[in-house]
């Protein structure tokens, strides 16, 4: 059982490792929408991405995911508006990766 978990660990490392230069990129797009915002690297919270999401888009759709999202919810007045920013962008790519047809469908394709 220790073994699985450090296991878990250490491949949850090494896929935040492999995207850190994409987390980098969309936490300079999220930081230019919400000012002195920024995403969370690690731990438990509402802007930590998913290693596995990350790894499956290349990194221009996630910075278009998350412009749409940034656009979107830029102008809530809400104080959790960059955290629901960061779920819509995670929706987003979900979309995008279960049916990548819907990408190309908003590109008009």
């Amino acid at each position: 059982m220790a073994n699985e978990v450090s296991d878990k660990h250490r491949e949850i490392a090494g896929l935040l490792q492999e995207n850190k230069g994409k987390v980098e990129q969309l936490d300079q797009v999220f930081s230019s929408y919400f000012l002195g915002e920024h995403l969370a690297a690690t731990g438990p919270s509402d802007r930590r991405i998913s290693g596995q999401l990350l790894a499956q888009l290349p990194v221009k759709m996630l910075v278009e995911a998350m412009e749409i999202a940034c656009t979107k919810l830029k102008d809530e007045a809400k104080e959790d508006a960059p955290d629901n920013a960061v779920k819509y962008f995670c929706g987003v790519c979900w979309q995008w990766i279960k049916k990548p047809e819907s990408f190309y469908l908003k590109q008009g394709r």
